[in-house]
């Protein structure tokens, strides 16, 4: 149930198939550059709980995981990549996992199709990305309401789409902008009751000279 690839030399893998089901998958600190896949199946999904595939080169996100499958995953980690885009564009086929972290990568537009593919992501990190828009809509989606905590730090936005709000993020209790470069005070998060933590420390613009000059009142 445990396959741990850690910190090797590993430029190229190939995919198990469907058939074989692992609980745990560590591909961390290689040099992968592509998931490959079987039908779609890098491996089964029935008891994947975590996958890490951390400080590696990919490109790409591997359109290896399904938003429909039964069984819903505790964490993915592709951290530290490189990745830009979604393998299979709108054929992207979503994640069945809680906890996403896409830091350190080079998207610089929010992946907007992670929610429009239904994805039931509950905490979503995409800091250090260099992200510089949010598009309106971006969290449209079912299972977008169970989103719960977002980290957007470490990036070059100025604003935020017209998504963060009581009635398309009821549950969002955390919500980390710092080390942006808002101008203005972003106050529709402050609709949703049940945020808990706003961090929106340390914005600075393209020259580094503070730019947040408004509160709200």
């Amino acid at each position: 149930s445990l396959l741990d690839c850690s910190n090797n030399q590993i430029e190229k893998i190939y995919p198990f198939g469907k058939s074989i089901n692992f609980a745990k998958i560590y591909l961390s600190y290689n040099k992968i550059k592509e998931i490959p896949n079987e039908d779609g199946y890098f491996c089964g999904y029935e008891q994947l709980e975590t996958f890490a595939c951390n400080n590696n080169e990919i490109e790409k996100f591997p359109n290896i995981f399904n938003a429909n499958s039964v069984y819903v995953g505790q964490s993915i980690d592709f951290s530290y990549n490189k990745i830009s885009e979604f393998e299979g564009g709108d054929d992207f086929k979503g994640l069945n996992i809680s906890q996403v972290n896409l830091s350190n990568n080079r998207l610089e537009k929010f992946p907007s199709v992670l929610f429009k593919k239904n994805s039931p992501i509950t905490y979503l990190i995409l800091a250090g990305n260099g992200m510089k828009e949010i598009p309106d809509g971006s969290m449209k989606g079912d299972n977008a309401y169970m989103l719960e905590a977002l980290d957007l730090s470490y990036n070059y936005l100025k604003k935020l789409s017209d998504d963060f709000y009581a009635v398309r993020l009821p549950y969002l209790t955390g919500l980390d902008l710092s080390y942006n470069r808002f101008s203005k005070f972003p106050t529709a998060p402050l609709s949703i009751s049940s945020l808990q933590r706003f961090i929106i420390r340390h914005q600075r613009d393209d020259k580094g000279n503070r730019c947040l000059k408004e509160w709200p009142t």
